[in-house]
């Protein structure tokens, strides 16, 4: 079975600058590699480190598309206003999509699956027949609102989505059958973020960062952007700073591999000078070091002020044994359960809610590991394999659209 998944164009795959969508893309080549059930082709924008890494592979072929600085400013304009046309995601559309499809047409793909951004469909349908079309949405970006979404709707055949929310939403719309729209959760690599594999470097890693052996780690990990509820979340624990022995562990950047500060990101580093020493400012993390990084934490935090569809970090923090305070919205009840996480509500009361938690945590260590328990216990059930092969039942369906 020939396979093409088209990736967004933001972030390369393999993956070497971070990315939710690129990392749940590396598990499925990753676990092709040794299961060899499809014959799997994956286009990306061309980085070098990516391509290097790409040569290992024996069943991947990997599609790498080039963007010049000129074509590239010309299409994040173009992409502007696609944006505003169709409310999809931003992306290098012209350029990027225009090259793929002139690889693609002259191919004969069984599915193609592209993560992420809708829009995509319009043009593919026109260079592809006989092809099961499928949109892998990782954020909400076919609803009610959508434009142009009967259009849409007739160039896609089925609908992936990472949570029973933006399942939900896309029937909202009232274009797509229940029948095509299938949820595929999330994945992450439990036996890689296991904490027991690093605790022989857990002192040095703390120490890295001028963390001592008994101080409280709680940590936040993604990306430093308002919708993460960083900023109520810096607040919450400036009630605690008297409290040295505790501290606050921001693991990002506002864009993946870019440390360039952002606005926002000056203004929460003003902030956190209220207690300087105790909030601690990682920056980028390499994705491969990410779980030596989160062994160091004894609580992890996940903010959302968004609609949140379903986050990686939460299933990285339970693999760890982390207990999770975590924000009621979105896909995150999905994940998580009362007896790993604490679910606070988005409202008014967030900063106070979020001390709260944080402060019953840390005053209870029984708490912590009950907690971090049943977390991994429940993460069992987000394997990488589990997710292969939930993604080959969908693709190999044989039902299709009669027509596109």
């Amino acid at each position: 079975m020939k396979v093409a998944i088209i990736t967004v164009g933001q972030l390369p795959v393999p993956v070497t600058k971070g990315g939710a969508v690129e990392t749940l893309i590396q598990h499925i080549i990753d676990k092709n590699e040794s299961a060899k059930q499809i014959h799997l082709t994956v286009f990306s924008i061309y980085e070098n480190n990516a391509y290097n890494k790409s040569l290992k592979f024996n069943n991947t072929k990997f599609e790498f598309i080039h963007v010049n600085v000129i074509k590239k400013r010309y299409y994040e304009i173009y992409a502007r206003i696609m944006n505003k046309v169709f409310n999809a995601t931003k992306c290098l559309r012209g350029a990027y999509l225009s090259q793929i499809i002139k690889k693609i047409q002259n191919e004969n793909y069984d599915s193609i699956v592209i993560e992420n951004d809708p829009t995509f469909a319009y043009e593919l349908s026109k260079v592809v027949k006989n092809t099961k079309i499928y949109v892998h949405l990782h954020n909400d970006f076919i609803n009610e609102k959508t434009k142009n979404i009967e259009k849409l709707s007739k160039k896609i055949d089925y609908i992936i989505t990472v949570s029973d929310y933006i399942k939900n939403r896309v029937l909202e719309s009232k274009y797509f059958d229940e029948s095509n729209v299938i949820v595929l959760k999330n994945c992450v690599d439990v036996d890689r973020f296991n904490k027991e594999l690093y605790l022989d470097i857990r002192d040095i890693i703390r120490e890295r960062y001028k963390i001592s052996h008994n101080d409280i780690v709680i940590m936040y990990s993604g990306r430093l952007s308002p919708e993460k509820g960083i900023e109520p979340l810096i607040k919450a624990f400036l009630q605690f700073k008297n409290n040295s022995n505790i501290k606050l562990l921001l693991v990002g950047s506002a864009w993946f591999s870019d440390n360039n500060d952002t606005e926002f990101v000056k203004r929460i580093r003003e902030i956190s000078e209220k207690n300087k020493g105790n909030i601690i400012f990682t920056g980028f993390i390499n994705p491969n070091e990410l779980p030596e990084i989160y062994s160091i934490a004894d609580i992890n935090v996940v903010p959302s002020l968004w609609e949140e569809p379903a986050g990686l970090v939460l299933l990285e923090a339970m693999a760890t044994s982390s207990p999770l305070i975590t924000t009621n919205v979105g896909g995150i009840p999905e994940y998580v359960n009362g007896d790993c996480s604490i679910l606070i509500d988005r409202d008014e009361n967030i900063v106070e809610s979020l001390r709260m938690a944080i402060e019953k945590l840390v005053l209870d260590k029984g708490l912590r590991q009950n907690m971090g328990r049943e977390g991994r216990k429940n993460v069992a059930q987000y394997s990488i394999e589990m997710y292969y092969n939930n993604f080959l039942r969908i693709i190999k369906k044989v039902e299709s659209k009669i027509s596109k």
